[in-house]
């Protein structure tokens, strides 16, 4: 899942609570400083800004329930989801996402984004 030398990696956050997703887009910013971060309130909005950006999405946070995720519009093959909420905690990991647990710390979002393989000497899990 390497981004080529053209594309931008970034990371999408799709949250309600604009604190968390504030402090998540932080912890990213913190432990990979190049790649650009998305905020976004809802899915809609999240899909008007991906729109045309030609950017490699790598891990998008989304504030949702397992359940909901292929509903969603946002389940992206090539980029890796990461549920966060009282649900996707209750569920845990499944096919096709991870689950960033409450409260988080800026070590939890690398492990995160180690198991994507974004830091050097990584390779996605």
């Amino acid at each position: 899942m390497a981004a080529n030398a053209a594309e931008r990696a970034a990371y999408l956050i799709v949250l309600k609570e604009q604190l968390v997703a504030q402090d998540l887009a932080e912890a990213i910013a913190e432990h990979d400083p190049d790649a650009r971060v998305i905020l976004a309130h809802d899915t809609a909005e999240a899909m008007r800004l991906l729109a045309g950006q030609g950017l490699k999405l790598v891990l998008a946070f989304l504030g949702m329930a397992p359940a909901a995720l292929a509903s969603s519009g946002l389940a992206d093959p090539e980029a890796r989801v990461v549920l966060i909420g009282n649900e996707a905690e209750e569920t845990g990991e499944g096919p096709g996402w991870w689950v960033l647990e409450r409260p988080f710390t800026s070590d939890c979002v690398r492990d995160l984004l180690e198991r994507a393989g974004r830091l050097s000497g990584t390779a996605p899990a």
